[in-house]
């Protein structure tokens, strides 16, 4: 999963509330998907990853992609939700 028909990418209200947290734009989200530097398959799922960015994707049962999360690469860059998260 490389290229994207972005009229059919879903962007779940998880990944929305994460951008929001991590201050991610629309456009950066687009960038990371358009040209990942890193793209790896695990499960089912595939995390791209550009610069401090990294989304996971899945893939719904009619083949349209969807963002299930975004996520901040370098612990340096995480808030306290961040951390709390992580440590649960």
């Amino acid at each position: 999963m490389t290229a994207f028909d972005f009229a059919r990418v879903r962007v779940t209200s998880r990944a929305w509330d994460a951008m929001k947290r991590r201050d991610v734009a629309p456009e950066d989200l687009a960038d990371v998907l358009r040209a990942p530097d890193v793209a790896e398959s695990h499960n089912g799922r595939t995390r791209f990853v550009r610069g401090p960015l990294a989304v996971v994707v899945a893939v719904d049962p009619d083949g349209a992609p969807v963002v299930v999360t975004v996520l901040l690469r370098s612990r340096a860059q995480w808030g306290d939700d961040d951390t709390i998260r992580r440590a649960c």
